[in-house]
């Protein structure tokens, strides 16, 4: 889950705040009123303007509320990081004297609507308006130091990285100017600044880099020294809330030569320090081997420490080593995360219980019955053994049809028929009679009829001079009881319209232009 701030809008100040709300008011309400009018008009006029302008203020109070997370809604990393950076209790302080403000505005506005119904003149209406206003913008100018606070939180938010808590996450912790920034830029596309001098780091850097067609994400730390945690200051509490949080490999940097000013003894005690913080592998990284080899140092106490540790020595200078380094954490967080989605499996399935049935298969004689009695009961179902049950049954036999002889009495029934004897082909499908059939086609070609007709007639979307409607009295008449062989087609006898068509002129016929289509003609008056 990515968790990123960058939607908070900026957080408007007091006087800001006041300008916008009483500037939306004067916009979108009336602004004229005279004393002419009805006392009833006139309560209405100021009761829009105390309504709006509350309804203005609450909404934007509203607005830098909800946009602020809530540290008990988001990841515990994040919610750590904002109490580390910027104080939880003083975050909520602030948030809450901005929630506690609305509710102010609203009771204000509650009490003055209730004066405005009483007033009986306009100057009385117009002073409670004022009043109202004034006590709203002077409950907003408490803000002042709560609403700088935000903003100044806001901004912090927008620049803090876009971390995944469910990524494959590689942390490089370790004491300052140990190289942890120089194999980060070697590693991933990141950029981090590397300087001769400690604490170059102020603040987590996130890289991405691709091993094994997946892609990954190393969090490069600042540095922190061995000291107890209520002593360490907001920079090294940055590296101690990420260990602490996210799920993932942790590459510790050391340096033999101890040219990064810190001795190899405080080194170890720093990784002895943050072991209980840690909930994953970690790989000891021993940095500038071009400087002094592991083997090199006859150190009893680093002989000590690496005791069942995997550890490899790299050199970001001459590029030695620094793959390998890579690839090694990289198979200690799979194996790691392999081994746990195995334990949960494995937790799963033994919470599985699989259903044997307790039928026993009985066998039983081929002659006597084959296959599965279906009216018996599911727990009373019987399955039978035999042989040749999946052979595939012939469909010709002998060049004869199986399903010929299907029937005990076929051969009869076929001299029956051969003999005339038997009616079993000569059968009457037909359920209505004789009457019924007739009235049945009368009806069906009367609908015909009548369905033609309206076709022609119900055109009501073309222009009545455009229509040619059909005179049911023209119609050719249509005997229905006479033989179908002599029906003719149904033929419908049209007027036609045009008069140059009617007297037998040659010319084609020309559609008329609709009346709607022409221009009247202005009319002069005099």
């Amino acid at each position: 889950m990515i968790q990123n701030f960058n939607y908070i809008t900026p957080v408007p100040q007091c006087n800001e705040l006041i300008d916008i709300a009483l500037s939306k008011t004067n916009r979108r309400t009336p602004t004229v009123i005279h004393p002419g009018y009805e006392i009833h008009r006139i309560r209405n006029f100021y009761l829009r303007k105390v309504k709006h302008s509350s309804e203005e203020f609450k909404t934007r109070l509203e607005q830098i509320c909800s946009q602020f997370p809530v540290l008990e809604d988001i990841h515990p990393f994040y919610a750590d990081l904002i109490s580390v950076l910027y104080d939880k209790d003083h975050f909520k302080i602030a948030l809450g004297q901005v929630n506690a403000t609305k509710s102010k505005i609203d009771k204000t506005r509650n009490e003055h609507v209730k004066l405005l119904k009483f007033g009986d003149s306009l100057y009385k209406c117009k002073q409670l308006k004022k009043a109202a206003l004034g006590k709203m913008a002077t409950l907003v100018k408490k803000l002042s130091e709560p609403l700088k606070y935000l903003e100044e939180v806001r901004q912090h938010l927008s620049r803090l990285p876009s971390i995944d808590t469910s990524a494959r996450t590689i942390i490089i912790c370790g004491y300052p100017n140990v190289g942890k920034s120089s194999f980060m830029n070697k590693v991933s596309r990141a950029h981090v600044d590397v300087q001769p001098y400690a604490f170059t780091t102020k603040s987590l850097y996130v890289g991405h880099f691709d091993y094994e067609n997946l892609q990954w994400q190393i969090i490069d730390t600042p540095g922190i020294l061995d000291h107890p945690l209520q002593d360490r200051n907001r920079v090294e509490m940055l590296t101690i809330t990420a260990l602490a949080h996210l799920k993932s490999a942790v590459l510790f940097f050391m340096d033999l030569s101890e040219n990064c000013g810190y001795s190899l003894a405080d080194q170890i005690a720093l990784y002895e320090s943050i072991t209980p913080l840690l909930n994953s592998e970690v790989l000891v990284v021993f940095s500038k081997m071009d400087i002094l080899r592991v083997s090199a140092c006859d150190d009893p106490l680093l002989t000590a420490f690496l005791e069942n540790k995997k550890y490899v020595e790299i050199s970001s200078l001459e590029n030695i080593n620094i793959e390998e380094a890579r690839n090694m954490v990289c198979e200690m967080l799979l194996s790691e995360r392999i081994s746990e989605k195995q334990e949960k499996l494995n937790g799963f399935v033994h919470r599985i219980k699989p259903f044997v049935p307790e039928i026993a298969l009985n066998e039983k004689s081929q002659d006597v019955h084959l296959g599965t009695n279906l009216f018996l009961n599911a727990h009373e179902n019987e399955t039978y053994l035999c042989e040749n049950k999946y052979d595939v049954i012939p469909e010709i036999f002998n060049g004869k049809n199986i399903s010929d002889f299907m029937d005990r009495n076929i051969s009869t029934n076929l001299q029956k028929v051969v003999d005339g004897e038997s009616d079993y082909f000569v059968r009457e499908y037909n359920v209505l009679t004789p009457e019924q059939r007739r009235m049945y086609e009368d009806c069906n070609n009367a609908r015909m009829h009548a369905n033609m007709i309206s076709h022609f007639n119900k055109r009501a979307s073309v222009p009545t001079l455009w229509k040619n409607p059909v005179d049911p009295n023209k119609v050719k008449e249509y005997d229905l009881t006479e033989p179908k062989a002599s029906k003719g087609p149904l033929t419908l006898v049209k007027e036609s319209r045009n008069k140059k068509v009617q007297k037998g002129v040659s010319k084609k016929h020309v559609d008329v232009k609709p009346k709607h289509l022409y221009r009247p003609k202005a009319n002069k008056h005099s």
